[in-house]
């Protein structure tokens, strides 16, 4: 779980004031909601939210000033794709005593042995469902291909996880797998689709200037 907090203002949900002023300020609104408990909205500076993303877990507390710190999971980044600005966040309130299925990233580590080969280490899943105390999250899943041949894949149930984690999901999806590239047999598929016409067209050509000659 990540040990750093991140600091918040609370935001009056009454106020008239619009959003968008207060991103053009460097405020992201934000809100904290969870089981039994009145959503908190809060406001974070937008410089500071993203680089606590960067480098943070899924798990971690937020301080809001004023209310208090609670543990928290992140729920939802809602973005401004044309500008890849973060327009809001909200975060789930959990409890530090009570088991939550959340998701992790993945992250590959080591070099494969079916890379040798001339295999290709392809990711099939870059997120996956974990079951566990919050205490335990850790900020992304590491999987070392280092044993990975070619022609073979690893499953979930093939990855060890942490100390009191355990799968949220199929164990037996394929999480990443090593294979040769197919670029030459497609390459050649494509040659023959365009040279056949080509033929075609040739031997109409023939067959028209042996008329005329009759």
């Amino acid at each position: 779980m990540q040990s750093e907090i991140l600091k918040a203002q609370k935001r009056d949900h009454k106020s008239k004031a619009p959003l968008s002023e207060m991103r053009k300020s460097g405020w992201i609104p934000g809100t904290v909601y969870g089981k039994d408990f009145s959503p908190v909205n809060f406001k974070v500076n937008s410089q500071k939210l993203s680089k606590f993303l960067a480098h943070s877990g899924k798990v971690f507390e937020i301080e809001i000033e004023g209310i208090g710190k609670h543990l928290v999971s992140l729920e939802e980044v809602q973005k401004n794709h044309l500008r890849d600005k973060i327009m809001h966040i909200s975060f789930h309130k959990i409890e530090a005593k009570q088991k939550l299925v959340i998701k992790l990233p993945v992250q590959l580590s080591g070099i494969a042995k079916g890379t040798k080969e001339g295999g290709i280490v392809h990711q099939v899943l870059k997120e996956v469902e974990v079951k566990g105390f919050p205490k335990d999250f850790p900020e992304f899943i590491d999987v070392d291909v280092t044993e990975l041949s070619l022609d073979n894949h690893f499953n979930l149930a093939d990855i060890k996880l942490p100390n009191n984690l355990e799968w949220a999901q199929d164990e037996n999806v394929n999480l990443v797998s090593c294979h040769r590239p197919k670029v030459k047999e497609e390459a050649t598929t494509e040659s023959v689709a365009v040279t056949a016409p080509v033929e075609e067209i040739a031997a109409s050509e023939s067959s028209s200037d042996d008329n005329q000659a009759a």
